[in-house]
């Protein structure tokens, strides 16, 4: 981490004394040809070279950001919630995953009234499982199951992975969505799973998944037929579980930038780069009228990253193009770390 660190603000530094040199010097001063490492001296060149590197400086941090939202998902535990209507299979398929009775199991609809949280390991993923209330709605249910229904709800805007429960016995197959239809329909980001729980209640079982994947749009490989009485299909969901959670967390070998300060830092270092491609698609005439103090400002963010001062590396950089620039007395709030 720290070599690509350094990199960047290495590059944040070359881009800063391209620009500063552009702003101070133009194209008349006769600018050393290797300091763009370009083969003209046209200011617009010049210029298009800074945002493009700037643009590719963007997109690598991004992506190294991204990466590291998954990578955090492995040191928090990734938040998971399973669904269903009441007796859908819920609790038993908690069970069987913590391989202890973590929750309670009874054939009385509405059993579970709060949200029961275990941390598991599942496939070598800790998961926060979260077992709720059934989902359902009517005159028919008290307030302390419907305050449950509401918990289940929260639990699941707030989760990474919904595990969907539904009874596979029941016909036809939009009586068993019925519960969780809007979940299905979603255009949220968060991964979605469906459990056909009780397929050893259904007599043709050929083409289950394909029928269920037409029904909610779900590839089958989301789609698990499993029963939490026989246990069949258990190892298959284990298997589909363990492509899934690697999907989501990215490479165990890759978890950098988790902490909450480095991620804040980079948001900030990327929104100032952003400000700085604003200026103009043709940054030639922008730059020879206002300074990117952008720039200054995002090697800030960069430095503070590293706690490393930059100051010095900035004159340094400039002087080993043998250029006279000018640096104003306040840059230093921009470059020292505080």
């Amino acid at each position: 981490m720290k070599v690509l660190y350094d990199g960047w603000r290495k590059d944040v530094i070359q881009c800063l004394a391209m620009s500063e040199a552009i702003i101070d010097f133009g194209e008349d001063e006769g600018i050393e040809d290797e300091i763009y490492n370009d083969g003209t001296y046209k200011l617009g060149d010049y210029a298009d070279s800074v945002r493009k590197r700037v643009q590719d400086l963007v997109q690598a941090i991004q992506s190294h950001l991204t990466s590291s939202m998954k990578g955090s998902l492995l040191q928090t535990g990734i938040r998971t919630v399973l669904l269903g209507a009441p007796n859908a299979g819920k609790s038993s398929l908690l069970n069987i995953l913590a391989q202890r009775p973590a929750s309670i199991v009874s054939p009385e609809p509405g059993t579970t009234r709060d949200v029961v949280e275990v941390l598991l390991d599942i496939a070598g993923f800790p998961c926060v499982v979260g077992d709720t209330a059934g989902l359902r709605d009517g005159e028919t249910i008290g307030g302390v199951e419907r305050e449950g229904v509401l918990r289940a709800k929260n639990r699941a805007a707030s989760s990474d992975l919904r595990i969907l429960v539904v009874d596979a016995s029941l016909r036809p197959i939009q009586k068993g969505l019925q519960e969780v239809d809007s979940y299905l329909k979603s255009d949220d980001d968060v991964s979605t799973v469906l459990i056909l729980n009780k397929i050893d209640l259904v007599n043709d079982q050929r083409h289950i998944k394909e029928q269920y994947s037409s029904t909610t749009g779900l590839p089958e490989e989301l789609i698990f037929p499993v029963s939490c009485l026989t246990r069949d299909g258990i190892d298959e969901f284990g298997s589909g579980m363990t492509k899934l959670l690697q999907n989501m967390t990215g490479s165990r070998e890759n978890i950098l930038a988790t902490n909450e300060r480095q991620r804040r830092l980079l948001s900030e270092c990327i929104s100032h780069l952003q400000a700085f491609l604003r200026l103009s698609p043709s940054l030639a005439n922008q730059l020879t009228r206002r300074r990117p103090l952008s720039r200054h400002r995002n090697g800030h963010r960069r430095t503070e990253i590293r706690s490393q001062r930059t100051r010095k590396d900035l004159w340094q950089s400039r002087s080993r193009r043998s250029l006279r620039f000018h640096i104003p007395d306040n840059i230093s709030r921009y470059l020292i770390p505080i």
